[in-house]
């Protein structure tokens, strides 16, 4: 176990009661630990950013500002910039200051080299997280609303379930935590689907979320290789492989 203190940070915003994830079906006696809100880890991960523009700070802020969870947050999250950027004596990033940084061509070398061992492979590639930028200090600075995407869904489902937050062990024959890796991170993925009746094989997919049918089987919801919406039964995937092909998200991302 690691544990990182410091005593030069301002906290902007009350620290939020979040649960500990874990795999196990034991309950904790603890109801949660103190963490940052999400406008007030968004808004440090932004000012890290500015200082050490390093790969992993470029990957969190892009990977952050994904989240569903901060639609609607951009001023928030900018009033904790702010505070934080006057902390620590530094002005408040744009995207043409932090894109006109020097540390740009080390940023895109170390790529690989800084999230190879803390992230699955393939890695995203770098030009997608990069050219992200505009589209984050856009809605941090109000000019650019996100606006929220319907959820995929064919057929009957079980609305009582939901996927588990933290990694789990799925005990199937696929790597499903591979599978919400890419999804999160906007790849495309090569399925080796064997339909019980149409066409069987390999296609490539964009996924968005596992789902249960109301007669208890577990289905990934994709926009299959004609573009079309398609749910398919995992116990009917024979192999899933992620690509470096990033998508654009027609519906909710839910990984």
């Amino acid at each position: 176990m690691k544990i990182d203190l410091t005593s030069d940070e301002v906290l902007v915003g009350r620290p939020v009661l979040r649960p500990i994830g874990h795999p196990y079906s034991d309950s904790l006696p603890v109801r949660g630990v103190a963490s940052y809100s999400i406008t007030e880890l968004f808004g440090e991960k932004l000012r890290a950013l500015a200082e050490r523009c390093r790969p992993r700070d470029l990957y969190d802020v892009v990977h952050m500002y994904r989240h569903p969870d901060l639609i609607g947050l951009s001023g928030a999250v900018r009033r904790v910039l702010e505070r934080k950027c006057a902390h620590a004596g530094i002005g408040v990033p744009t995207a043409a200051v932090i894109q006109s940084s020097p540390f740009r061509a080390e940023i895109e070398n170390e790529w690989e080299n800084m999230l190879g061992h803390q992230l699955p492979q393939p890695l995203p590639p770098f030009e997608s997280f990069w050219a992200a930028l505009g589209n984050v200090f856009s809605w941090l600075a109000g000019t650019l609303t996100l606006r929220e995407l319907p959820r995929a869904q064919v057929g009957q489902v079980d609305a009582t379930w939901e996927a588990p937050r933290a990694i789990t062990s799925w005990r199937r024959a696929v790597p499903l935590e591979l599978l919400r890796y890419a999804g999160a991170n906007r790849l495309k993925v090569d399925v080796d689907y064997r339909a019980e009746k149409g066409r069987r094989g390999p296609r490539r997919v964009e996924p968005y979320s596992l789902r249960r049918t109301q007669d208890g089987n577990l289905v990934l919801f994709v926009v299959n290789d004609n573009g079309a919406l398609r749910s398919y039964r995992v116990d009917r995937i024979a192999g899933i492989r992620p690509t470096t092909v990033t998508f654009t998200p027609k519906f909710r991302v839910e990984f």
